[in-house]
């Protein structure tokens, strides 16, 4: 039950996308790549820095387990917690597909800001090992280089995964592309799949690279 929705929920936001594109760019098609992908890459990694807002959401480490005591738990939307690296592949693909004819760069720099997001979400999931908030046993409970899904808290995959692929979205077609990432992160907090400063941290990552990638291609192409 839960894979149909999940397969529904992508069909959805996909067609939603379309008709984005349809309604902002009906008459702009822009297929071709003025562009290389490989120096567009090389731009954009070579410009990543860490930003303030890494540091703003530090406090949020300190009230990890008030938040948890004082968010309703709930199964709605539960769903999204079946959502895998492969879904959100899924999803970055057929994001890029249909926008590509309208905007190349948004299309590139989705797959790109995904990619990229990922390598750095699961590289620090591995090496923080934090436990999740359904193992009570605290929001500082670390087991270092650990492989165990129970013990990958930090930071959180949806969180991230979902604000690297919307967040390019969201800067070329309208902010109201940050509800579908929102969701996703919210939705973590009241399943008890993650705590407060995952999901603040995961969003942060994958919207760090999404927008940092995408006004450096803004830039680098004078748009």
């Amino acid at each position: 039950m839960h894979d149909k929705l999940s397969k529904c929920f992508i069909v959805f936001v996909l067609f939603s996308v379309t008709l984005t594109c349809f309604a902002n760019d009906l008459q702009n098609f822009n297929t071709s790549l003025s562009f290389t992908p490989i120096d567009e890459l090389k731009l954009d990694l070579t410009n990543m820095e860490l930003r303030n807002e890494f540091l703003y959401a530090l406090p949020t480490f300190l009230v990890d387990d008030t938040v948890r005591n004082l968010a309703p738990k709930s199964d709605f939307l539960g769903f999204l917690n079946d959502f895998e690296t492969v879904h959100f592949t899924a999803m970055a693909l057929l994001t890029a597909a249909v926008v590509y004819p309208f905007d190349s760069y948004t299309a590139f720099t989705v797959l790109e800001s995904f990619s990229v997001t990922a390598a750095i979400t699961g590289a620090i999931k591995y090496l923080v090992g934090r436990a999740r908030p359904y193992e009570d046993i605290g929001p500082y409970h670390f087991t270092f280089l650990s492989t165990n899904y129970d013990f990958q808290s930090f930071p959180s995959g949806h969180s991230a995964f979902a604000w690297s692929i919307f967040t390019p979205l969201a800067q070329r077609f309208g902010d109201y592309w940050y509800i579908v990432p929102t969701v996703f992160s919210a939705q973590r907090l009241w399943a008890d799949q993650h705590w407060l400063s995952d999901v603040v941290y995961g969003g942060l990552i994958g919207w760090s690279v999404g927008s940092t990638f995408n006004t450096n291609k803004t830039n680098g192409n004078g748009e």
